[in-house]
């Protein structure tokens, strides 16, 4: 590369990627030309807008009293007026013969439920592209409930929709005590032909699968 196509920059500080704000970001100095730039990487979901660097970060990272939040706070007044630079994905690949044994165990009325610890957008994606889900298929997604109310709507509007394929987060499934009638919720689940839950933490993961399994069971015996 020709001398002049190369750039160095100098790293003026760095934001690491945490959980609760699912981004990460670099400021840079151009050497050359001086000018500051603040790039930032993180879940589409959560990507703002950005300005240009100035102290207020390093006087929020000095500061005694409310350090955390005030560093915080600055790191917000740059997320305004960004300018996109790429779009990047990740494929999932299936393993070789998962979509035709799916759509065999399908066609053959045989019922197969998916649970993983992905994102929902991703889980409804591998369940569709693995032909877990048909891709012509409604999917309805039961994700907010956090109290009985919340239960008892969501059990309603999926009573109408026994079409369609399920989507459930584990935080769902924590709730099904607050539910008017959970074995009534289980009978509904089993009678559909695909079902994805999504969990985020192990002892959901572990957890899931028993529960629900002697739910089952005593739906049939009761």
């Amino acid at each position: 590369m020709h001398p002049r196509n190369v750039c160095t920059y100098e790293i003026l500080n760095l934001f690491p990627f945490s959980s609760e704000s699912k981004r990460m970001g670099i400021i840079l100095r151009d050497r050359t030309t001086r000018k500051i730039t603040f790039y930032v990487k993180g879940a589409d979901t959560v990507m703002k807008t950005l300005v240009s660097y100035t102290d207020w970060y390093h006087t929020a990272k000095m500061s005694v009293v409310d350090r955390v939040e005030k560093m915080q706070a600055v790191v917000a007044t740059l997320e305004t007026e960004l300018d996109v630079l790429c779009l990047t994905g990740v494929e999932d690949k299936l393993q070789e013969g998962v979509r035709p044994t799916l759509e065999a165990l399908r066609n053959a009325g045989i019922r197969v439920w998916m649970l993983t610890g992905d994102k929902l957008e991703t889980a409804e994606c591998i369940a569709k592209s693995s032909r877990l889900v048909a891709r012509d298929m409604p999917v309805y997604t039961f994700q907010n409930v956090t109290g009985r109310m919340d239960a008892h709507l969501e059990l309603n509007a999926f009573r109408k929709r026994c079409e369609h394929a399920l989507l459930i987060t584990g935080s769902a499934m924590e709730v099904r005590g607050y539910l008017v009638s959970f074995f009534c919720f289980v009978s509904v689940c089993f009678s559909l032909f695909s079902v994805v839950c999504v969990v985020r933490r192990l002892l959901q993961n572990l957890h899931a699968p028993v529960s629900w399994r002697r739910s089952y069971r005593r739906s049939i015996t009761n």
